[in-house]
């Protein structure tokens, strides 16, 4: 929870895993900007009804994104990136989700994925015991046809050893095929997960650009002389030809 006092391990977790996107749950950044991460441009989208809370998706920045407005009671921002619909999600702990939100999220849209932090508990995702806003979801999910995508293992292990671990972190797909994984635990009650998702992404072409003030024009004079022979013995330029 709050990535202001976990940014380094986030910018060595980028390093390490190189991830076109990166999805955060819980910033508590309330009115600040999210921290800049070097080749990546972000999405940010505040908690509005209290403090806490607050949606961030990093992407790299040769990434073609549209953003895409959400009307949701739980906390959700979307983007679309080669015709696949990305959205994040942050549902608080006892809130049962509306089963008429999740269809709007995958209406209209081919391929989605929407992940987060839903709060919901059920044994089908690697969790011991089940809640109601995790047999809610299950319900729907299963209604609507989608595919669950879940690491195998818990994805919060809580502070307080006395309480349940559990698995909160997970994806619902529609024509989209991802595979989770755990990875090395930070400082926090929830540890990472990567999805590596089976979808070739559109980027933007970068246009080369020279810089002449970084060339070496000793070598370049030097590389000259010793390939090419020059007759110093013209007289006019009629005779270069000849």
């Amino acid at each position: 929870q709050g990535i202001t006092n976990k940014i380094h391990e986030v910018r060595n977790l980028i390093s390490s895993k190189k991830p076109d996107f990166l999805a955060i749950t819980e910033s508590k950044l309330n009115t600040r900007l999210p921290p800049q991460i070097s080749g990546y441009k972000n999405v940010f989208k505040k908690r509005e009804t209290d403090t806490g809370g607050g949606l961030i998706l990093y992407y790299r920045n040769t990434i073609e994104i549209t953003e895409v407005v959400t009307h949701t009671t739980f906390e959700s921002l979307a983007v679309i990136s080669n015709n696949v619909k990305i959205v994040l999600i942050y549902n608080k702990p006892t809130v049962i989700i509306n089963p008429n939100e999740i269809k709007n999220l995958f209406n209209n849209y081919e391929k989605v994925i929407v992940l987060g932090d839903f709060n919901a508990k059920h044994v089908t995702w690697f969790n011991l015991s089940d809640n109601p806003v995790g047999r809610n979801l299950k319900e729907t999910v299963d209604e609507l046809e989608l595919q669950i995508c879940f690491p195998p293992g818990f994805t919060r292990i809580p502070y307080d050893l006395n309480h349940e671990k559990s698995c909160l972190d997970i994806a619902i797909c529609q024509n989209v095929t991802a595979e989770a994984k755990i990875e090395i635990k930070l400082a926090s009650d929830h540890i990472p997960v990567t999805y590596k998702i089976h979808q070739n992404l559109k980027y933007i072409k970068e246009t080369p650009i020279t810089n002449y003030k970084k060339a070496n024009w000793s070598q370049f004079r030097t590389d000259i002389k010793n390939k090419f022979q020059i007759n110093r013995n013209l007289n006019s330029t009629l005779e270069i030809d000849t």
